[in-house]
């Protein structure tokens, strides 16, 4: 059980027929009414698998012959090919399901599904991590030096926003960047939320001083892909000395 931000109550249940009990649940007897339902993030899993003979069909057709195999939503991933976008093969496929299955069936395939682990975020406006442009309240800065929007183009050094490091905001190998990435892995792989994997990863790296903060890392929308029966259960709390 595990306290979330607004006060409400996450709770990891161990099958689905428990998880149901808590969803019908209406009161805590002697204590106070209750409203229950699913987690919207932490009751999916995600995976990818190669399978080049689906390029020509639709995602909705996809879906629609996986949907025995719990897959409920699919995504073609793309890359551009002189200038136009071509499918890949790789299939981003969500599944309904607790467990990751290792192999799926597509046509007469047999097809490995590999864990899916998304990368952080990184706003386009100012180059920090786990939030995107849309949601930036930030002033744009350059995203090879550190510094607002400047003439001429050429940057006079190279900085990074995240850990101050010598080399762009967009590089992958950014400290910054690997440990919230290792943060997000642990997240998908402990089936917990993001709160319970940061202290997961500071427990594992102790050593490790100036991380990201909570609060950068907590904000990020991330794909949950996690255990499937988790009601999120919100206790009505009294409010004193009202006028």
């Amino acid at each position: 059980m595990t306290e979330l931000r607004d006060g409400s109550l996450c709770l990891l249940l161990k099958d689905k027929s428990t998880a149901e009990k808590f969803i019908r649940t209406k009161f805590l007897h002697g204590v106070c009414e209750v409203n229950t339902k699913y987690h919207e993030k932490l009751n999916y899993i995600k995976g990818t698998i190669y399978a080049p003979y689906l390029i020509d069909l639709s995602e909705e057709e996809i879906i629609k012959n996986l949907s025995d195999q719990g897959v409920v939503e699919v995504y073609k991933f793309s890359k551009n090919i002189d200038g136009k976008p071509k499918h890949t093969g790789v299939c981003l496929l969500t599944f309904d399901k607790h467990q990751l299955p290792n192999y799926i069936d597509v046509t007469w395939h047999s097809v490995k599904v590999r864990p899916y682990f998304p990368n952080p975020m990184r706003c386009k406006n100012c180059g920090k991590l786990n939030h995107t442009a849309k949601r930036c309240n930030n002033p744009k800065m350059c995203d090879r030096c550190n510094l607002p929007p400047h003439n001429p183009e050429i940057c006079t050094r190279t900085m990074c926003t995240n850990c101050a490091g010598e080399h762009p905001s967009f590089d992958r190998s950014c400290p910054k960047f690997l440990q919230s990435k290792e943060i997000l892995k642990l997240q998908l792989q402990n089936k917990c939320t993001m709160r319970e994997a940061i202290n997961i990863y500071k427990n594992q790296c102790p050593s490790i001083v100036g991380g990201p903060s909570f609060s950068s890392i907590i904000k990020s929308p991330i794909i949950n892909n996690n255990q499937k029966h988790i009601p999120k259960q919100t206790k009505k709390r009294k409010r004193k000395n009202q006028f």
